[in-house]
């Protein structure tokens, strides 16, 4: 990760989440909070003015949280958006990374995980707390029809594990330009257009 200091808001209904969610995220080196809100509307309507980086955003705040992952996302191409549920729900999960979230969390596992996502997340990586990778994956078997060659497999199953390219192509020895060639490939063959969507509709189909 770079010196680049990255913009974060936090959207969370409840006061002492937010604050949890605020102490954990300002102590981490090249992260800085710069607004809260405890109503996503209110959040959409202002947030422009903060320039973020990063959202973080909790799944209840409304009735259907995809609208406004979606309305979120619209905001900037640039923007990653790291939700947090209490629910494994797999078509709202779905949803969120069509919707172009790059990382979901449990709220039962946010402080162990809330600092890993925001890492991988910026370092061009995708991230779904274990338990939520269960919900679509059974005995850890391989679909032996995959679209993807040997290598893609390789490159979408580090991809999966939160590696960047730089560190892709550090462990399978090729160079980063490839790396993303790779991924590139792997879109086209899943008819994707994210690292999150690639790597959920292959553990769904049980290609990785």
């Amino acid at each position: 990760m770079s010196n680049h200091e990255y913009r974060v808001v936090i959207i969370e209904q409840d006061y002492e989440l937010l604050k949890l969610y605020w102490s954990v995220i300002d102590r981490m080196l090249n992260f800085k909070v710069v607004s809260v809100y405890n109503d996503s509307l209110e959040a959409i309507r202002r947030i422009a003015k903060d320039e973020p980086n990063i959202i973080v955003v909790s799944y209840y705040l409304e009735k259907d949280p995809t609208d406004i992952l979606e309305l979120l996302s619209k905001k900037s191409a640039r923007l990653e958006i790291v939700a947090l549920t209490n629910f494994i729900d797999s078509s709202w999960i779905s949803k969120a990374i069509a919707n172009g979230v790059s990382g979901i969390i449990l709220k039962s596992k946010r402080i162990v995980e809330l600092e890993k996502a925001l890492v991988f997340v910026v370092n061009g990586g995708s991230y779904l707390s274990p338990a939520i990778v269960k919900k679509f994956v059974s005995a850890n078997k391989k679909n032996l029809s995959s679209p993807l060659s040997p290598r893609e497999m390789e490159v979408l199953q580090l991809m999966s594990r939160g590696k960047t390219y730089s560190m892709i192509a550090g462990e399978l020895n090729i160079s980063k330009e490839t790396s993303r060639s790779h991924m590139k490939n792997i879109y086209s063959k899943l008819s994707v257009s994210s690292k999150s969507a690639a790597i959920l509709l292959a553990k769904q189909q049980r290609i990785i």
